[in-house]
């Protein structure tokens, strides 16, 4: 990002002609970056309604402030696609887990749904766990999951089966204390048409158009 045109046009860099603030700009590995907040809201304006919120969401699931998320939109006051950041930063939510989970989270809202995010489940034995969506009215839950749950030694220390198995008896406790239960991908993710029916078969009341 450049603050004057005549600084542009180095090889291979795809540049940007705006005004940063002395406070956005941090080194980091001795490379002068933009910070979290203006990082946030660049993408933001410069790219679709669910980039923005990915970054967004994950900004603040890092521990970034949502104030200073707040005041990087303040200070683009005026600039092009101010309005898509605004949007973003105020549709972001800490709560979402994963970019899978934030994706989810968008389709829902073009779809007209508001589920609570992280409703934590008991039943006679105990807390089962968080679940990443609760659709409250028809109490049924959803669940995003991408392969790497199962794959990476991050989220499957003692490998895929156990990861498996132990996801199993999680959800047949879930299933027990709710009405539905619903399970989806990435291609469900991010496409209302492929997300509906399954919502629809945990019993959640999906709009006829999709």
């Amino acid at each position: 990002t450049f603050a004057s045109a005549g600084e542009r046009g180095l090889e291979g860099v795809s540049s940007h002609l705006l005004r940063l603030d002395d406070a956005e700009v941090v080194e980091v590995h001795g490379l002068r970056v933009t910070c979290p907040g203006r990082t946030v809201v660049d993408i933001a304006a410069s790219g679709t309604f669910e980039e923005g919120v990915v970054v967004a969401d994950s900004a603040l699931r890092a521990g970034v402030p949502r104030h200073l998320l707040e005041a990087a939109v303040d200070l683009s006051a005026g600039r092009r696609g101010a309005g898509k950041m605004q949007a973003a930063v105020e549709f972001a939510d800490e709560r979402s887990g994963s970019v899978g989970e934030s994706t989810s989270r968008v389709t829902m809202h073009r779809m007209g749904l508001r589920p609570e995010l992280q409703r934590r489940h008991h039943d006679h034995r105990g807390f089962i766990g968080a679940t990443d969506f609760f659709f409250t009215e028809e109490e049924a839950i959803g669940e995003f999951d991408g392969r790497v749950k199962f794959v990476d030694p991050r989220y499957a220390p003692s490998g895929a089966a156990q990861k498996l198995w132990e996801e199993n008896q999680r959800e047949d406790r879930l299933r027990a204390v709710s009405r539905g239960f619903a399970r989806w991908g990435w291609p469900e993710s991010r496409d209302p048409r492929k997300l509906a029916p399954v919502l629809r078969a945990a019993g959640v009341r999906v709009h006829p158009r999709f």
